[in-house]
Formats: structure tokens, sequence, C-alpha cells
């Protein structure tokens, strides 16, 4: 988890690799979580579990932590030409 811009930079562009998982709130500044999926074995998926845990991490470690609830985007970390993410999903928390 990147808590800072530098760590958040150094998170998403050096640690995160194919198949892993990058959330981060959207509209708000905030965190960077990963979970590190091309670390687990071949086929296996993130649970409920862990998939809430790393979404709760994004707000609460952002401006909205003080809302009720909080959009988390969920993608793919592979950063596009443009230096963006291509959204997958997002939910509320």
């Amino acid at each position: 988890m990147g808590r800072n811009r530098r760590e958040n930079e150094q998170l998403t562009l050096q640690v995160a690799r194919d198949g892993d998982v990058w959330m981060h709130v959207r509209g708000a500044p905030g965190a960077h979580v990963v979970l590190q999926m091309s670390q687990a074995p071949p086929g296996a998926e993130p649970t409920e579990e862990c998939l809430a845990l790393a979404a709760n991490l994004a707000s609460f470690y952002s401006d909205l932590r003080s809302e009720r609830k909080a959009l988390v985007m969920m993608a793919d970390p592979k950063v596009g030409a443009e230096g963006r993410y291509s959204r997958t999903s997002s939910d509320f928390v």
C-alpha cells in the first residue's frame, strides 16, 4: 500500500505485475492498494474478504476517510501509453 505520491508511484510502477489487482478511491487523493495476485498460485482469484479489506484500506487512507461510503476503483495495474489505468470495476465501501 502506498500512502503518499512517491510510495504510490513505486508500488504501481515498480512492484505491481500482470495479474495483480490495483485499487484507489475515485475522485480524491489517497493510497494505492495492490493485491499481489501475481504471487499467488496459478489460477487463484482474490477472495471477497481480501477485496473488501483492500477496498477498505484504500478508503481509510484517503481524503474520504470520514465519509460513510467511498467509491473504490479496481483495475489491472498496467500503465498505458497515457499513464492511465483501465478501470475494470468500481464499488462503494
